[in-house]
């Protein structure tokens, strides 16, 4: 059809530069750069409600313990 331009616009979205690639690369680094420190913060880090229970793993309070 003459006055179509769907086919036209779908033929220049396919058709990406070098510089739009080079971006999009950039950006999905960098994307996985900011998921990869937001893990491992994640995992580095304890929860308010949790604290207690950390430090009676590290240091179990038991009567033996106490005494020498």
């Amino acid at each position: 059809m003459p006055g179509s331009s769907t086919f036209v616009g779908i033929k220049s979205v396919t058709k990406m530069t070098r510089q739009k690639k080079l971006f999009v690369i950039g950006f999905v680094l960098f994307l996985l750069l900011v998921i990869g420190m937001t893990i491992d913060m994640a995992r580095r880090t304890t929860a308010p409600w949790n604290k207690k229970k950390t430090i009676d793993r590290v240091l179990p309070i038991t009567p033996d313990s106490t005494r020498k």
